[in-house]
């Protein structure tokens, strides 16, 4: 008889689960609250499903380790999947003597050549410690490039969204394609607002979805038997290549409309509590 947890999801979900062997995990807002860590029972749970695991995230290598602090595992233990790091932009896999950069040259120049100009482009602090600037003089809520971050193929601008700062995303947005255009980079450079005020600069034919095809034609995953969690727009590449090759996908949040029309599941709980819960519902079904 299934148990009152179990009732909460499909058996044919459940099934999905217990039966991949890969399961591979967006980060923010999927394995963590906003700005949060892994927690530790998040991590057992993880550890206990026997799965293959890996992620796949806008964020930087050392950025990535940050939400491994006090869940009770290295990162290289709870990961021993695939890794795809700064939107596809570079990806570490079992076997790989290191971290693979998959831009080309000219995108690369191409990339940090914007990145630097955006830089040269934001005023001083706007309080002495503080990592926040106005750009170009635009009217709208401050900006921050984060600098400690080793980001190797893309950048982040973060904009500052308390007291309203979400409804004017898109000057900033406008004042980059702009500068894009300016430069003539607008072919080489692409920019992408994934949610929460943050805008990604990186290479225009890499994202998840690109980085997950490639990891599939290679033979180190097999996306028919990997089911993807997921929250965000920028999780959409993945998820529609993950379901065009017979994988299963879990959105694990209600805020991106695009995304959960892929979904073959979309949870009533939000992000980690989520996950723990599939988790734990699959460990008991028979």
């Amino acid at each position: 008889m299934p148990s009152a947890l179990q009732e909460q999801f499909p058996r044919m979900i459940l099934e999905r689960i217990k039966g991949a062997d890969h399961l591979i995990f967006d980060v923010d807002l999927t394995l963590t609250v906003r700005q949060g860590t892994i927690t530790p029972e998040l991590a057992n749970a993880l550890m206990s499903s026997g799965k293959t695991l890996g992620v796949a995230t806008s964020r930087a290598n050392n950025e990535l380790d940050e939400v491994f602090v006090g869940c009770g595992y290295p990162r290289a233990q709870l990961l021993r999947g695939p890794v795809i790091l700064e939107d596809g932009g570079l990806i570490i896999h079992p076997g790989a003597p290191s971290t693979q950069r998959m831009i080309s040259d000219i995108q690369f120049k191409a990339v940090w050549e914007f990145i630097a100009h955006v830089r040269t482009n934001l005023s001083e602090p706007m309080q002495a410690g503080s990592p926040w600037r106005k750009l170009a003089g635009l009217d709208a809520p401050p900006v921050q490039m984060p600098e400690q971050y080793n980001y190797e193929v893309s950048a982040s601008l973060w904009q500052d969204i308390s007291n309203g700062g979400l409804a004017h995303i898109e000057k900033v947005h406008t004042w980059c394609s702009n500068e894009l255009s300016r430069l003539g980079l607008q072919d080489k450079v692409r920019l992408l607002e994934i949610g929460d005020g943050t805008l990604r600069i990186s290479a225009p034919e890499r994202d998840k979805g690109v980085a997950l095809a490639e990891l599939h034609t290679q033979g180190v995953i097999d996306l028919s038997k990997t089911v993807y969690f997921g929250d965000g727009r920028n999780d959409i590449p993945a998820a529609q290549v993950v379901q065009a090759n017979g994988g299963a996908i879990i959105v694990v949040d209600k805020h991106c409309p695009e995304l959960m029309a892929l979904a073959s599941f979309i949870t009533p709980a939000q992000g980690p509590e989520a996950i723990k819960q599939l988790l734990a519902a699959t460990a008991r079904i028979t």
